[in-house]
This record gives C-alpha cells, sequence and structure tokens, in this order.
C-alpha cells in the first residue's frame, strides 16, 4: 500500500474547514479533512429539497414565512 503524503489536515466540514479546505487545494495544497458528524440525508432533511405538498399547512404562509413552511428567507416581503 503506499503511503500518502498530506500538507494540512482540516479538522471538520463546516462553513470554515469547508472553506478552507477548497482554497488550500485550489492553490495545489493537499489536504485530508476529518469529520465526526453524523451521517445524514439532504434530500430528506434538507428543506431546499422538499415540497410544499409535504409543508404543515401545505405550504401556505404564515406571517414569518411569507413564502411557505419551507422558506429559508429572512424578513422576506411578498412581490408587489
Amino acid at each position: 500500500m503506499k503511503e500518502e503524503q498530506t500538507d494540512v489536515v482540516v479538522i471538520g466540514s463546516g462553513a470554515a474547514g469547508g472553506m478552507a479546505a477548497y482554497e488550500l487545494t485550489r492553490s495545489g495544497v493537499r489536504v485530508v479533512m476529518l469529520e465526526a458528524g453524523r451521517d445524514y440525508s439532504p434530500q430528506v432533511e434538507t428543506p431546499m429539497f422538499q415540497t410544499n405538498e409535504r409543508a404543515p399547512l401545505r405550504g401556505a404562509s404564515t406571517p414569518e414565512k411569507v413564502w411557505g413552511y419551507f422558506d429559508a428567507t429572512i424578513d422576506a416581503e411578498p412581490f408587489r
């Protein structure tokens, strides 16, 4: 088995770790990323992949979520 050389080890693939690894690899640095987070399914757990038919109130808007239950915007106002 061939032993690979690594320049940097990034701990965690969150926002900072992901961007650090991205920029380092773009610069030619050999990066290994370690992640201890749980395994999850984005298709099931990420609201942007959900349809309004599966939402409470079937996607109807509320004062806090003018674009529907799975709306991720902040302080959104409907088009006028």
